[in-house]
């Protein structure tokens, strides 16, 4: 059973390990990581800024509020200040495994609210002051902080920071002119104050690669200028190439991804690349969701759409989804639609279909232009069987390039296209089964096509629940409002509700009462037939008693004049006497398929044969006219095809070795 948490789709929070947002990844180590190389950068810098570097979707948020939690929870585990300086031991630089023994200040800063550097360094100093403990070296600190604030920033956006208002904008205008009141003055007071209180500080920013080209640069010159103090440590996180994209739109950089690359290193000083999102990560974390899904819902999948949802998904989706808030994303947006849905269509053509609709909405969109040549019931069926398959793949892979599809993606959308509907498969030079899409209500039905457009069951349509309440309400002999509603809908859309009842009883037909083992899956095994009668009694109520039950018993072969019987001759005594007795023991009875086969194999054969040589005219004349020819040839020969006798073989002597020769039992 999958976690509580994990069916939380629509929360789109930073996950911080606790038992509310659970660390499903394992980027608590990773954070650990980061808090450890913290401590060494401080010992070996008084400043520094770190960069956190992931994708979008990737976790950074979440890896940042991780590091900042551990921050704030470590505990010193010995004394700090004067009591460390009389030691004995020396000073033992800590390990990567060992918990660090210093506490830190956090401060986190959203550099979206503000747009030019004189608000963001009053921003940045204000959550400075805030984080600071309280004391004495605190109010020292922040009082030294607001004095370099003061001295860098105009009186206008000074006032809301400190609470100015008219009556006191001319005496600090006085006291700012005659007072040592200098950038550089208030610099080195800060300075001083923040070395004295020996209490470092780690200022957080979050999504830098949203901001505007302008904004960016404000926020770098802020960094690596204005706030280069002591003790002050800066944490950002970003999308690199969103970041240079962004970078390469400012007119210190230019259009040169090299120059980009450097001013970054100018002011990065340590590099965190998040930990790879592996696939192993993406298949456990799609089965997690999936699984939370269907516990969600109370459904649960059979073995088949097991197979075919793998198939569509470690082929064609798992390339999309390659961060953790796509796959959150993807299976949010299938739990906010099942709903309504759920038994009304086929759950993996409805988990295929979101996906299209969330990550290629133009194809989404396309589908509904396409219904009927979709689903097989377009006008046009002539004309599309005129043309090649590879013919009418090009054209397809021209709608999708018009859809908006991306070049690399075009191959993965078509063979998801192939997956739900029959006639694309057929398309593309594969075989495709309109009937077990109807079977399985799937999207390339057009019985069921508008279910998964509309989200829902139209109010043309009856749900899978109300039709089998009718059934069995018409079965009891006791019809109710379903029932009635059914008949109603039998009247209106005829073939519509006889084709839905027919698939109902193709999927209720067991395999003990004549079902073979081809459509089961299934051996034909006695014991299993003998130990499954009880199954076979309970659900010959839903398929219909059997043709012996109701009295009726299969056709006689009638005998044709002229006709030779096959027990008759020497040789007809032996193998088609065990083949009649073979066939007597199997369920279907008497009959056999042998010539059908016969036919298909020979079709299959001449179409080998033909392939890339001639077209579908030759190949038409050759299946259809070629058994004729061959009669002809025979009968002006003197031979009947079929069947032939010694008396025959001797009466037609130019025959006599042709026929004789591929008859068992003839004499040269």
């Amino acid at each position: 059973m999958c976690p509580v948490s994990d069916a939380r789709f629509f929360n789109d929070e930073p996950v911080d390990g606790s038992p509310n947002a659970p660390d499903l990844l394992g980027r608590q180590q990773y954070a650990k990581h980061a808090s450890t190389l913290l401590h060494r950068v401080r010992e070996q810098s008084e400043s520094g800024v770190l960069a956190l570097i992931g994708p979008w979707g990737s976790g950074k948020s979440s890896v940042l509020q991780m590091v900042m939690q551990q921050l704030r929870q470590a505990e010193l585990a010995e004394p700090t200040g004067q009591a460390r300086r009389f030691r004995w031991r020396p000073r033992r630089r800590p390990a990567a495994e060992d918990t660090p023994h210093t506490q830190w200040s956090v401060a986190e800063l959203n550099p979206w609210m503000y747009s030019d550097v004189e608000s963001l360094a009053l921003a940045l100093f204000s959550e400075i002051r805030g984080a600071l403990p309280k004391g004495a070296h605190g109010s020292e600190v922040r009082r030294k902080l607001g004095e370099f604030a003061q001295s860098i920033s105009p009186l206008g956006k000074l006032t809301s920071l400190i609470g100015l208002d008219s009556s006191d904008l001319i005496k600090h205008v006085g006291d700012r002119i005659s007072g040592d009141t200098s950038a550089s003055a208030a610099k080195h007071a800060a300075e001083a104050a923040l070395r004295r209180a020996d209490r470092p500080v780690l200022v957080v920013m979050d999504d830098l690669d949203r901001l505007t080209p302008e904004e960016l640069l404000v926020v770098f010159k802020l960094v690596r200028l204005v706030g280069h103090l002591p003790n002050i440590y800066y944490m950002i996180s970003f999308d690199e190439q969103t970041l240079l994209d962004v970078l390469q739109r400012s007119d210190l950089v230019g259009d040169s991804d090299h120059r980009a690359r450097e001013f970054l290193e100018k002011i990065i000083q340590v590099r965190l690349d998040l930990p790879a999102f592996r696939d192993r990560d993406t298949a456990a974390m799609g089965i997690r969701s999936l699984n939370a899904l269907l516990d969600a819902h109370g459904l649960a999948m059979t073995p088949g759409e097991e197979r075919r949802f793998s198939e569509a998904y470690f082929r064609h989706l798992q390339d999309r989804l390659q961060t953790p808030r796509a796959i959150k994303r993807y299976f949010g947006q299938a739990d906010a639609t099942l709903g309504s849905l759920a038994g009304n269509v086929d759950l993996v053509d409805f988990l295929i279909v979101t996906f299209l609709r969330t990550n290629e909405p133009g194809v989404y969109r396309l589908l509904g232009r396409h219904r009927a040549e979709l689903t097989g019931t377009s006008i046009a069926t002539a004309v599309r069987r005129s043309t090649q398959p590879g013919e009418r793949a090009e054209h397809w892979q021209t709608r999708l390039r018009t859809a908006g599809v991306a070049e690399g993606n075009i191959d993965g959308v078509l063979n998801l296209l192939a997956l739900l509907f029959p006639t694309v498969q057929q398309d593309l030079g594969n075989g495709g089964d309109t009937k077990a899409a109807a079977q399985r209500r799937g999207i390339g039905s057009a019985d069921y096509f508008d279910r998964y457009m509309v989200f829902g069951v139209p109010g043309d349509d009856l749900s899978e629940a109300a039709f089998d309440q009718a059934l069995a309400q018409l079965n009891a002999g006791v019809p109710e409002e379903e029932a009635a509603e059914l008949l109603l809908r039998l009247c209106e859309d005829t073939h519509r509700i006889t084709r839905r009842i027919q698939h109902r009883r193709r999927r209720t037909i067991p395999a003990d009462t004549g079902t073979t083992s081809s459509q089961t899956g299934q051996p034909d095994h006695p014991r299993r037939r003998g130990s499954d009668a009880e199954a076979s009694s309970s659900t010959a109520r839903i398929a219909g008693p059997s043709p012996q039950a109701r009295g009726r018993h299969r056709p006689r072969r009638v005998h044709r004049p002229g006709a030779r019987d096959i027990s008759a001759g020497v040789g007809a005594t032996s193998f088609p006497a065990r083949q009649r007795t073979w066939r007597s023991d199997r369920p279907c009875g008497p009959w056999s398929s042998g010539v059908v086969e016969g036919h298909v194999n020979r079709i299959k054969m001449l179409k080998r044969r033909m392939f890339g040589r001639a077209g579908f005219h030759l190949l038409r004349k050759r299946a259809l006219f070629a058994p004729l020819l061959a009669r002809q040839r025979a009968d002006q020969a003197g031979v009947s095809l079929g069947l032939c006798g010694p008396a025959r073989c001797q009466a037609r002597t130019p025959s006599r070795s042709l026929c004789c020769s591929r008859s068992v039992g003839h004499g040269g």
